[in-house]
């Protein structure tokens, strides 16, 4: 058994599953404010809580965390969760359960995920954008999981597409959330409705200031004129960051995700609609496929590559995370709800390691030791290069 963990800025949840049959076991729910060893009291009584009622041993925890969250499982930045900025997540959450834990953003999860089980098993080159509260997002690039140098890749909600725009709570003016994330969506309703072309929404709502994404949503599936025209222009935002990020990474699909992703078809042919106006060279470029997420809402506290989880709790000669063995044992084998930072190809099955793991475990522990933390991982193996055996390629090297 595995144990998935999603944890946001308001509340974090935990699914117990079956990795032999995906089913899902058992669900707990919790709130994730506080400080840190607050946050990790009330995650280790969830797992504390699944653990009781699981018919089988759990084999290991993946965690996936709003924020940037550094190789070692610390939150080292999160404006949604800054009392637990700092704090030694991952370490701190295995001490208190006993099980090892992969710790990663939580829109990475969700995009390796969709990689290996969803909307992005036959592409080699996608994005995954949640859209929520914020703007979340994750790169299969070249068929392999992008992180980046630090681990922090995938925060597209953060990127400036007005200079001019206002202070959003990050303190950076502009930003892309600011505009085409569902709180954006209540904010053009309720400017909708202050200026009398939104009379639903007020309908709905009581008053103009009480509109959400919600009531917009609701309103539209009501065949409400005015409150089409205001998720229409809601679309044409999302569809302007997209753009950015297919501009920059020549994509070939972009899969929507989150609470949104709920609205099903109107989000992604309204997204698709306005991409192409504003994609430069559109004519010249191949179409660029606008998809659904495939996981749903629990995505992100899906336990992760089983594969992977299973292999670590099998093989793992370190003995878990803990007593500062956390970065050899992710060296040692990668969790795919820490991101895939570090994942092998997907020709490898349960309980199976890599013919040349053995020689490859020594190689990277002398790269990491002798290189100022560079690290060399394989690669993730999504899309149409899943099943193929890639080399590990230089971590940190500019893609």
């Amino acid at each position: 058994m595995l144990i998935g963990i999603d944890v946001g800025g308001t509340k974090a949840s935990a699914l117990l599953v079956d990795p032999t049959t995906w089913a899902i076991v058992g669900r707990e729910l919790t709130t994730s404010e506080g400080d840190g060893p607050a946050l990790v009291q009330n995650l280790a009584a969830m797992v504390g809580d699944l653990l009781k009622h699981s018919p089988e041993p759990v084999r290991a925890v993946g965690l996936g965390i709003a924020g940037l969250a550094d190789r070692s499982g610390t939150l080292a930045w999160s404006p949604n969760l800054p009392g637990a900025v700092g704090h030694p997540v991952g370490p701190s959450l295995e001490r208190a359960v006993g099980l090892p834990v992969a710790v990663s953003n939580d829109a990475t999860t969700a995009t390796l995920a969709e990689a290996r089980l969803g909307a992005g098993r036959d592409c080699d080159d996608f994005a995954l954008v949640t859209l929520g509260t914020g703007i979340g997002g994750g790169f299969v690039l070249g068929g392999r999981l992008h992180t980046g140098a630090n681990g922090f890749s995938g925060e597209p909600g953060h990127m400036v597409v007005s200079a001019d725009g206002p202070v959003h709570l990050t303190g950076h003016r502009g930003p892309w959330e600011y505009y085409a994330s569902g709180n954006a969506l209540g904010r053009l309703g309720r400017e909708a409705a202050s200026t009398g072309t939104f009379p639903r929404g007020i309908q709905l709502a009581g008053s103009a200031g009480g509109i959400t994404g919600h009531h917009v949503m609701d309103a539209v599936a009501e065949g409400d004129q005015p409150a089409q025209a205001v998720f229409t222009g809601w679309c044409t935002e999302v569809a302007r960051g997209v753009a950015n990020l297919v501009v920059l990474l020549d994509l070939s699909r972009i899969v929507l995700g989150g609470g949104l992703a709920d609205v099903g078809e109107p989000l992604r042919a309204g997204v698709a609609a306005a991409l192409g106006g504003l994609l430069p060279g559109a004519d010249s470029r191949p179409v660029v496929d606008v998809v659904l997420a495939q996981l749903g809402a629990d995505e992100g506290a899906d336990p992760g590559d089983v594969h992977r989880l299973e292999d670590l709790a099998d093989h793992s000669p370190f003995g878990g995370f803990g007593e500062g063995r956390w970065e050899h044992a992710a060296e040692y084998v990668p969790g795919v709800a820490r991101g895939a930072e570090k994942s092998v190809d997907g020709d490898v099955q349960a309980g199976e390691r890599p013919a040349d793991e053995d020689d490859q475990q020594g190689t990277e522990r002398q790269a990491s030791r002798g290189r100022a933390g560079r690290r060399r991982w394989p690669a993730v193996g999504c899309g149409r290069r899943a099943g193929r055996h890639v080399r590990p390629a230089a971590y940190g090297r500019p893609r």
